[in-house]
């Protein structure tokens, strides 16, 4: 049985020396042959959300300012806390080069941005499939010690080249559950689908790093982005996701709701996309795609909490 390594932070950690940690570490790309993954824990027992920096996120992403944090906001709050945790001794992984494919949130009531509260955040074990190694990242906000957000976010950790013999059922905490698919909302019809141009200018990683603390170098030079294979830098995943999020917002996060996203395809910057969005009984769905008729790059949907789209 995996030993348990936990992080306990009265304030939030510096993203600076976890970067540190980061570059100047040495981890292997994937996790060798027969090292298990503890289960590693980290809480931030005091956060205050900043008005100023929540509206300047908004300005990068999109939105009309309110009272209430953007859906995908405490992610930017936990982002401290997980590069803690993940850039620590006990996870065996370089963060470098790991793939974000999937991130589901789930909001039983929208947070206030005068709100304080807590955040906790863990990792347990590893997913193996043919193309890499799959780690679940869950991250709780809670207020009055009451959970009312939640996220996974999925990570992969690329092999140089696919092995199905690298098949396992090791997972942890949802082991069994299939994951929600981010394409359960269909459009209702051609007629049905809504249509917005994007742009996902030169600067994009670079502004969207200042106010969300991911300085991934993948997301900011073309040296940064090269090391990784591609020519151009990428665009945070996030905020693809942030950015297609808020033109449903406010309304459509008033009650419970569950969000599903994939990520299909990088947006390789400076890119002009098309966003589509639709709603029908089940829900809202959206897909950011490449301008005209491009492929799709990141495809969500929105669904009442506890509830199975169709």
């Amino acid at each position: 049985m995996s030993n348990t390594f936990s992080l306990t932070f009265r304030s939030t950690p510096s993203i600076l020396s976890s970067y540190a940690r980061i570059v100047f570490g040495r981890k292997e790309p994937v996790v060798p042959d027969g090292v298990e993954v503890p289960r590693l824990e980290a809480v931030l027992t005091h956060f205050k959300p900043s008005r100023e920096r929540v509206e300047a996120y908004r300005a990068v992403c999109g939105g009309t300012r309110s009272d209430y944090l953007p859906i995908a906001y405490p992610h930017v709050l936990a982002t401290p806390v997980q590069l803690a945790l993940l850039s620590s001794p006990a996870f065996p992984v370089r963060l470098m080069g790991l793939v974000h494919l999937r991130n589901h949130i789930e909001q039983v009531r929208p947070i206030r941005v005068d709100e304080v509260g807590s955040i906790r955040t863990w990792l347990d074990g590893r997913r193996d499939t043919d193309r890499g190694q799959e780690f679940d990242v869950y991250t709780q906000v809670l207020i009055d010690g009451e959970p009312v957000w939640t996220e996974t976010c999925v990570f992969m950790a690329r092999r140089l080249t696919r092995d199905t013999s690298k098949r396992s059922p090791r997972i942890a905490a949802g082991e069994g559950i299939p994951a929600p698919d981010a394409e359960a909302v269909a459009p209702p019809g051609p007629d049905g689908i809504r249509t917005m141009p994007v742009d996902a200018g030169a600067d994009i990683g670079w502004r969207y790093a200042r106010v969300a603390g991911d300085f991934n170098p993948i997301h900011l030079t073309k040296l940064g982005a090269r090391m990784f294979g591609f020519n151009q830098p990428i665009a945070h995943g996030m905020w693809s996701m942030a950015r297609a999020l808020a033109t449903l917002e406010p309304h459509a996060f008033e009650s419970p709701k569950r969000v599903d996203v994939v990520f299909k395809r990088p947006v390789t910057i400076p890119a002009p996309l098309t966003l589509e969005t639709w709603e029908n009984g089940s829900g809202a769905g959206f897909a950011l795609k490449g301008a005209g008729k491009g492929k799709t790059h990141v495809a969500g949907s929105i669904v009442p909490l506890n509830s199975t789209a169709s």
